[in-house]
């Protein structure tokens, strides 16, 4: 009897130990709740992947650290597809998780606390100590803030596959017991963003509403809606009568995708407007993503955008001294009481609940201790206001200003990248009217004191601003007794021509940097009117009667300067005792040859002595000194010679002077990103010495030196050889003999910035005068760095001729009849041009680095009517003003370029001679590219005014602002598209013109009125 029973009890064990077997994955970690509130309240969840109950007595487990813990004793079934929960303390996690019904288990033997930053591991092990399932895990991935668990998305997906986890979505922030939050469901339709067209629409604006759905579930949604509502009592309740519409879906939606569904309503009040979106799906499992609430604030147009951020101070010295500056770009005085900014964190600081006025056109500074920013700044008196400060980040920050109601008025994030970062320099607005958040409408402070609080930023264009922009020297080396010539560099940055100036000299005896009236040497007189952007040389020469160093002060006088911190600049220079051995210049350097050649150095003997070049000396950055020859070597004044690091030379130059050459095996190694080249006289003082950058030229060509009288280490005296040989030596530089261009004697009249896949970017240029341009040394530059456009040694564009700078060779496909380009058009291929689709900087300069033409264009200057891929930006006439988004537009052609051609869109310029004229008139914006664009011209009785232009149908109805309240001088024009402010092409039609212009000096209004006609082709 003993033996059956005992046979029937090993039975009874073998079968239950077969239900109970495990395989790797059927027990997994589901859910890690491991940085909970409070700290002593962290659990983790366990899951049975199989269809049978598997019993937890003696299983265990640890984390990074060697410690096991018994998670129980008892004989605890987890069920079939079932759930328990390990925790740290169960009474604070029946707490925090009253509703929880399932298996919890606190271990016997205490807990190891999990890490809440860096790598934790995981591990459970059953009760024969083999591992059941483990983790190793970070905070990045998932679950580390906010009192939100770290959940598994798949039960069957590796564990320790990150993307398999993510941060428990739930309401209360984790799913003990329960599915997960983000374990996706069979049909599961979520309404996931909702959006509007702008978040301060203007009343009577119609705002286009954006529902996102999402389809979280495994199953594609064949048929569902959305419906829209406006919640007028803010309740946050859809009811019936709050539906603005219901809009169908189009298409089934598949798994993982979204699609947006849109509605509109025209906006009837003011004040804050709370819309919602609930996405209808008779199959959804989860409703509870359904709904969406939103709001915008509705404005009028005279309270929105009223005070733009236009000074941050972020990382001043000493910290404690951030500020930032509002101006009001209104023509009213705006009230501070209860604003209120932020940055990026969530603490709102209010700016004052004080009356307190900011006038039109005026500042205030928002400062963290206004007792400190007004030490700082003791001469710039206005509004300073202490605040509530969060301190604003060094490497970049978020700041938002809103109004009294709540309303966003500005706000901008920005980046250390974007300037102001060192030496307590601010971060200065360039335009108030130009986009807050475009970095290249901010700058860093270029003020001398770092920054202009409660004054007009210094990096903004005033209407008078003469700078003394820099001194040079007409020597390098000059010697006591030597007559110098002090060349003063005066630009114009102002906007307005200027004249009557001068410039006056000091020679600076005690070095003190102060133009003292006992060191004036001269004052001396413009020589004409300085048009804006342009500068001009002004020379006072000056007999040497000390040696040493010597310092002078230059200061351009104006007296309509209206910023005069620019207006002094101090150069200093070695004056040597006198020279007996003369002075001999470095004139060429090869350094970054050619095939076939090899580096040099040509030197010039700009003295009227023969020189002998025996125990000479040349060194590079190193200053180790080589011998250049132990022969005697004798150079003739205003002649050459040329020191060569190998025989090579003479390959690449057959009409070298080869007597003039002095082959040195021994050369110092020139680097081509940049390197010093001096030259030493036989008693080891430095005859001359260069210190050369990639970006002064020589790149595959010799840099060589464009006046032997100029200043050596000055980068605008160097240039790219431009001769057939890309190298002059023993000869005089070709580059003397290059043109000075002027300011937009070459335009750029057409950019490719996104073509379609296979064909290439390109810039078109156009030459508008009577003279033929040789391009050759040309640079092109955008935001990422600058290039050759040619690399020949004659590329002439002649009047009226076209020139297509492309990436490459695939120009030819895309636009064949450029393979044999007829007389108006040449064709060179630069290599990958980088133009950005949103908007670049394209400029072009000649040899010697004088801009020709620049262009700042924007992904808005296309024609919303058409694609913008695959299309040019094209200039209405190569006349008109470049950075004027209103003068370019998409090419209509339809291959979507004109390379080489008059533009699709070419508008030909009516002056008109009496007060408005239009051309063409009739015109029709239907994008064939016949007449899609008028330019309307107009004259007027005063010499500077502020202008409005608008549109007005037949009836009186207000269908396009042209210009509103633009300064203009007495005549101008304006390029009008069709279009009306909502980008809709206008009807056909009569309309009128209305033109108000406003002198602010007499208060003479002049109104004139016009028509123009709105046709289509018969």
């Amino acid at each position: 009897m003993k033996k059956k029973f005992l046979l029937g009890l090993g039975l009874l064990l073998f079968l239950r130990s077969l239900s109970y077997s495990q395989n790797p994955g059927d027990v997994v970690i589901n859910e890690i709740m491991y940085a909970p509130t409070p700290a002593a309240n962290e659990w983790f969840e366990l899951y049975n992947n199989t269809a049978a109950p598997f019993n937890m007595a003696n299983w265990k487990w640890k984390d990074a650290t060697a410690t096991l813990r018994i998670i129980t004793t008892q004989n605890i079934n987890l069920p079939a597809n079932g759930f328990a929960v390990v925790c740290q303390d169960s009474t604070a996690f029946r707490t925090a998780f009253p509703g929880f019904t399932g298996i919890l288990l606190q271990p016997s033997n205490g807990w190891s606390s999990l890490n809440n930053t860096g790598t934790e591991n995981l591990v459970i092990f059953k009760a024969d100590t083999t591992i059941a399932d483990s983790i190793q895990f970070t905070n990045s991935w998932g679950g580390g803030s906010g009192n939100r668990s770290l959940e598994r998305i798949s039960s069957t997906a590796p564990t320790n596959q990150q993307s398999n986890w993510g941060t428990s979505t739930a309401a209360l922030g984790a799913t003990p017991g329960l599915r997960n939050s983000i374990s996706p469901l069979a049909n599961d339709l979520a309404l996931n963003i909702l959006s509007f067209s702008t978040n301060n629409p203007v009343i009577g604006t119609n705002l286009q509403i954006t529902a996102n759905v999402k389809n979280r579930g495994t199953n594609a949604a064949n048929s569902f809606n959305v419906s829209f509502y406006d919640d007028y009592n803010d309740d946050g309740n859809p009811a019936p009568n709050e539906l603005i519409s219901t809009v169908n879906s189009s298409a089934p939606l598949s798994a993982g995708d979204s699609v947006n569904l849109n509605t509109s309503k025209i906006m009837d009040s003011l004040g804050v407007r709370q819309f919602i979106a609930v996405v209808n799906f008779s199959g959804d499992e989860d409703t509870s993503n359904n709904k969406r609430t939103g709001t915008v604030t509705v404005v009028n147009t005279s309270s929105f955008d009223s005070l733009v951020i236009n000074e941050i101070m972020y990382s001043p010295t000493p910290s404690s001294n951030e500020w930032f500056e509002i101006y009001n770009k209104t023509s009213n005085a705006v009230n501070l009481a209860n604003w209120k900014w932020k940055d990026a964190t969530a603490t709102v600081n209010t700016i004052t609940t004080q009356a307190i006025t900011i006038p039109a056109n005026g500042f205030a500074v928002i400062c963290q201790d206004s007792a400190a920013v007004k030490s700082a700044y003791p001469n710039n008196t206005g509004i300073y206001i202490q605040t509530g400060w969060s301190s604003l980040n060094n490497t970049g920050d978020n700041i938002v200003l809103f109004n009294s109601a709540g309303t966003v008025i500005d706000s901008i994030t920005f980046t250390s990248g974007w300037g102001g970062s060192t030496n307590n320099r601010s971060l200065e607005r360039i335009s108030y009217t130009a986009p807050t958040n475009q970095q290249s409408n901010w700058g860093t402070c270029i003020a001398v004191i770092g920054a202009t609080p409660n004054k007009i930023n210094s990096l903004v264009p005033k209407p008078n601003d003469l700078a003394l922009n820099k001194i040079t020297f007409s020597r390098t080396l000059p010697a006591l007794g030597d007559t110098l010539g002090i060349i003063a560099q005066v630009k114009n940055r102002g906007l307005n021509p200027a004249t009557l100036y001068t410039v006056s000299f000091y020679d600076d005896y005690n070095k003190d940097s102060i133009a003292a009236p006992n060191e004036l040497k001269a004052t001396i007189n413009s020589p004409g009117s300085l048009n804006t952007g342009d500068s001009v040389n002004i020379t006072y020469s000056q007999i040497l009667d000390s040696a040493g160093l010597r310092q002078f002060i230059a200061v351009v006088n104006y007296s309509a300067d209206e910023d005069t911190s620019n207006n002094k600049y101090t150069a200093s220079i070695e004056v040597s005792g006198g020279s007996t051995a003369g002075r001999v210049i470095i004139n060429e350097i090869m350094y970054d040859f050619p095939d076939g050649e090899c580096e040099w150095v040509e030197i010039y003997n700009n003295t009227d002595s023969v020189v002998n070049l025996k125990n000479w000396k040349i060194s590079d950055n190193s200053l180790t000194q080589v011998n250049i020859t132990s022969n005697d070597f004798f150079v003739n004044p205003q002649s050459y010679a040329v020191i060569s690091q190998s025989s090579a030379i003479f390959a690449n130059h057959p009409s070298i002077d080869s007597s003039k050459v002095i082959i040195m095996s021994s050369f110092p190694s020139l680097n081509n990103a940049g390197d010093a080249v001096i030259i030493y006289k036989i008693n080891g003082s430095v005859s001359d010495r260069v210190d050369y950058l990639p970006d002064w030229g020589g790149d595959n060509s010799s840099l060589e030196r464009i006046d032997i009288n100029g200043v050596s280490n000055d980068s605008s005296n160097w240039a790219s050889s431009i001769a057939c040989e890309r190298s002059t030596p023993t000869i005089i530089n070709s580059i003397t003999s290059a043109v000075h261009y002027q300011r937009n004697d070459l335009v750029i009249n057409e950019i490719m910035a996104a073509p379609l896949t296979g064909q290439p970017e390109y810039i078109e240029l156009y030459n508008p005068t009577n003279q033929n341009i040789n391009i050759a040394g040309w640079l092109y530059t955008e935001t990422g760095g600058s290039k050759g456009l040619s690399d020949t040694c004659s590329a002439i564009i002649k009047p009226g001729m076209y020139a297509v700078i492309a990436a490459d060779t695939n120009i030819y496909n895309a636009f064949p009849y450029l393979r044999t380009p007829d007389s108006t058009q040449r064709v060179f291929i630069a290599g990958s041009l980088g133009l950005n689709n949103e908007g670049d900087l394209v400029q072009i300069a000649d040899v010697f680095k004088t801009v020709v033409d620049s262009v700042f264009y924007s992904d808005n200057w296309y024609n919303p009517n058409l694609p913008g891929s695959g299309r040019s930006l094209e200039k209405l006439n190569p006349g008109f003003n470049g950075n004027d988004g209103r003068n370019w537009s998409s090419c209509t052609f339809p291959n979507g370029g004109s390379p080489g051609l008059k533009n699709s869109i070419y508008t030909g310029s009516v002056i008109s001679t009496g007060e408005i004229t239009v051309s063409p008139n009739p015109f029709s914006p239907d994008g064939d590219g016949y007449e899609d664009f008028t330019v309307i011209s107009y004259k007027l009785q005063n010499t500077v005014s502020q202008v409005r232009m608008k549109i007005f149908d037949v009836k009186g109805r207000l269908v396009k602002t042209i210009m509103n309240n633009q300064t203009s001088g007495s005549q101008g024009q304006v390029v009008f598209d069709g279009l009306d402010e909502e980008k809709r092409k206008l009807r056909l039609g009569i309309y009128i013109i209305f033109l108000e212009a406003l002198n602010d000096q007499n208060g003479v209004v002049e109104t004139i009125k016009s028509t123009l006609v709105v046709g289509a082709k018969l």
